[in-house]
């Protein structure tokens, strides 16, 4: 075993130790061994409240959190959640999320590259950088057309030689993780934040389970920390004062439903039989613009369109989500579209 930890202060690696204990069958049994002599600072605040966006933004007002600074979440939809009331204060913030139904390669832009490219009998730079600026021609407005300009820059630095077998492997296993961009404030879910390092982590746990499954990735989120852990939570479990010095806070207060909700679309939220009409009009999408959500045919899913033009279908169940927040009094301001992905029907392909 591996036991010296260079990563986190002392009073992190005693409560993530203690936290994890009372799993059985671990394959490490033996506890981590802090190689700092900082304490560290670990704090737990409970709330009643069903409700933890409020008290987790909080966070950023009531602690002093200097360096790299990561919120953790359960879902996409809760890290998409507090990126939008972090941004909505002003924050430099951006989010990382699990994967949500489709490889970065599928991405139109870098999609639309690499089907170029793979028409050439061989390759350099100056050949990457001309289909680059094709390919700008086309998606110089898109948000993401950064991608592949940082894509095309790290595959030329990355290899002494240039072969279309080492782009088809160096894209066969991209990871969002090359496109991330410095902020003040990282969030993301537990699953995605394995193997990085912050300074300060801080967890929004609602209703949070007991069972090993659960102290296993919470544990993972408890060990992203170097200096400070902050911990948010309806469930009293994270309380181990008794055994390790931490600070605990009780918020009694009941907060309200956020009155401001993000919702992410993946492939499943759409109708992906839907032949929109942008499409027959050849026409492109482009991942940055405004669109609008529309009730075109009675008793079905909702239309999303970009001025005159169909784009897409919602899916009945993206349609009964939306219809829920609807009905609680909630109206929908914006809708943007966040990526264009290449998709295939494999049946008909």
């Amino acid at each position: 075993e591996l036991l010296n930890n260079f990563r986190s202060d002392v009073d992190l690696i005693r409560y993530a130790q203690i936290y994890i204990s009372k799993v059985d069958k671990r394959f490490k049994q033996n506890s981590l061994i802090p190689q700092t002599k900082n304490k560290g600072k670990v704090a737990f605040i409970h709330t009643t409240s069903k409700y933890l966006i409020k008290p987790t933004i909080n966070i950023c007002k009531n602690f002093e959190l200097a360096g790299t600074t990561i919120f953790l979440a359960h879902t996409n939809n809760e890290v998409i959640s507090i990126y939008s009331h972090l941004k909505e204060l002003d924050f430099e913030v951006t989010y990382l999320l699990d994967n949500v139904g489709y490889k970065i390669k599928n991405l139109i832009e870098i999609y639309e590259f690499n089907k170029i490219l793979q028409l050439e009998e061989t390759i350099n730079e100056d050949t990457l950088y001309k289909i680059l600026q094709s390919i700008q021609a086309k998606y110089h407005a898109s948000k993401n057309f950064r991608y592949i300009q940082k894509v095309v820059k790290i595959f030329i630095q990355s290899n002494d030689i240039l072969t279309l077998s080492i782009w088809n492997e160096f894209l066969d296993e991209l990871e969002m993780s090359m496109f991330e961009e410095k902020a003040s404030f990282n969030i993301s879910t537990i699953h995605k934040a394995k193997g990085r390092e912050f300074d300060n982590v801080v967890m929004m746990l609602p209703d949070a389970k007991e069972d090993s499954y659960f102290r296993r990735l919470y544990y993972v989120g408890m060990t992203r920390a170097k200096h400070n852990l902050y911990i948010i939570s309806n469930n009293k479990h994270f309380n181990l004062s008794n055994q390790v010095p931490m600070t605990i806070k009780e918020d009694e207060i009941i907060y309200p439903e956020s009155n401001l909700v993000t919702l992410l679309m993946s492939l499943r939220d759409i109708n992906l039989g839907f032949t929109s009409s942008i499409e027959l009009n050849g026409r492109d999408i482009i991942a940055g613009e405004k669109v609008k959500l529309i009730q075109k045919y009675q008793h079905k899913p909702r239309i999303i369109f970009q001025g005159q033009d169909s784009i897409a279908q919602i899916s009945k169940g993206f349609e009964a989500e939306i219809a829920k927040y609807e009905n609680k009094g909630y109206q929908i301001i914006d809708i943007e579209i966040e990526s264009v992905i290449h998709w295939e029907d494999k049946k008909q392909a």
